[in-house]
C-alpha cells in the first residue's frame, strides 16, 4: 500500500511526490498513461500545464489491477461525422462563461473524426461543441457535448446488518 508524505511544488511545472510504501518497482500513471517506472519512493514531475499537483496514480509491484485512472480517465474523447462541404471544425470548450476555441481540424476527406481533451476537472461538467466550415466561412450549427466527469467515484455509503429481531439482512 502507498501513503503520499507530501506533494510539493520546486519550480514552475515541477511537482516532488514522497510516499512510504515497502514493495517497489513503482509504477507512476498520469490519465491512464504510464509516466515511468522508478524503485525509490519519490518521483519529480516536470507536466507542464497543471496549476495544482497533476493527479499521479502509484502502483506498487503488488498491484495488479490497472490504474484507477485506465478505467475513469480524465478526458474526453469526442468523435463525430464528416460534414459535406466541410473545410475544417472548430472545437470549442464553454469556459468561464464563453466559448474557446481549442483546436481546429482539418477535413482530410475521412468518414469520422475525433478529438481528445486535455485531463478534465473531477466532478465537473464540461460541454464542448464542434462547428463545420466552409471555404467562405460559414459555420454549421454546433453539435454539443456535455459530459460529468468522475474520474474516481467516491465508495458507496452502505451498512449492512443483521436484524436478530426479524432475522433478516438490512442493507441502508
Amino acid at each position: 500500500m502507498i501513503t503520499f508524505t507530501s506533494i510539493e511544488k520546486i519550480s514552475e511545472g515541477i511537482w516532488k511526490y514522497s510516499w512510504t510504501a515497502t514493495t517497489g518497482p513503482y509504477r507512476v500513471y498520469l490519465n491512464g498513461i504510464l509516466q515511468d517506472t522508478v524503485t525509490t519512493n519519490e518521483y519529480v514531475s516536470s507536466i507542464q500545464g497543471y496549476t495544482n499537483p497533476p493527479p499521479l496514480e502509484i502502483l506498487d509491484v503488488n498491484d495488479t489491477d490497472d490504474a484507477l485512472n485506465i478505467q475513469y480517465p480524465a478526458y474526453l474523447v469526442l468523435q463525430w461525422r464528416r460534414v459535406n462541404g466541410a473545410v475544417s471544425y472548430a472545437i470549442e470548450q464553454y469556459v468561464d462563461s464563453a466559448w474557446v476555441l481549442q483546436s481546429r481540424i482539418y477535413d482530410d476527406g475521412s468518414g469520422y473524426y475525433s478529438y481528445t481533451t486535455e485531463a478534465l476537472d473531477d466532478v465537473t461538467e464540461h460541454q464542448w461543441r464542434i462547428k463545420a466550415a466552409d471555404d467562405y466561412g460559414n459555420e454549421s450549427s454546433p453539435l454539443s457535448f456535455t459530459a460529468l466527469v468522475v474520474k474516481n467515484p467516491d465508495t458507496p455509503d452502505v451498512t449492512i446488518a443483521y436484524n436478530e429481531s426479524t432475522k433478516k439482512v438490512e442493507i441502508s
